[in-house]
């Protein structure tokens, strides 16, 4: 599934409640844009994590790789990123899981822009071979 997240900086609301459910094992993609933020520079991280499982993911500036988070970069008052949840990552997953996505600016103050409730759902059809 993907998730398109619109926000305005400084302002931005950790109170607002999205309604994310999800297929267990499916690819999740969050698209983020940040009106008033230029993210260069900035270190990324997130975390999808319940009692079973944790699946962290970051920016290559942050330990982690282009694939996980891509920051869209360009001389520009609205930042966008995109979170990558790789496909099976979420397999053991419990029916709620946590989603929490945190910037990093260029002197090192730390921001938690997104900490979300994920309703997960068993997979219903399994494609073993094509039609």
């Amino acid at each position: 599934m993907i998730h398109n997240i619109v926000m305005e900086w400084p302002n931005y609301n950790l109170d607002v409640i999205m309604a994310l459910e999800e297929v267990k094992g499916d690819s999740i993609v969050f698209n983020v844009l940040i009106d008033g933020l230029d993210l260069t520079g900035y270190k990324i991280r997130a975390e999808l994590y319940d009692l079973n499982m944790s699946v962290k993911l970051a920016t290559l500036n942050s330990g982690g790789a282009d694939d996980q988070i891509l920051i869209h970069t360009g001389p520009s008052a609205m930042g966008s990123f995109v979170v990558n949840i790789p496909y099976g990552a979420t397999g053991t997953a419990q029916k709620y899981a946590m989603i929490e996505i945190e910037l990093e600016d260029t002197h090192g103050s730390h921001f938690t822009i997104v900490q979300q409730q994920i309703l997960f759902i068993n997979e219903r059809i399994v494609w073993n071979t094509p039609v």
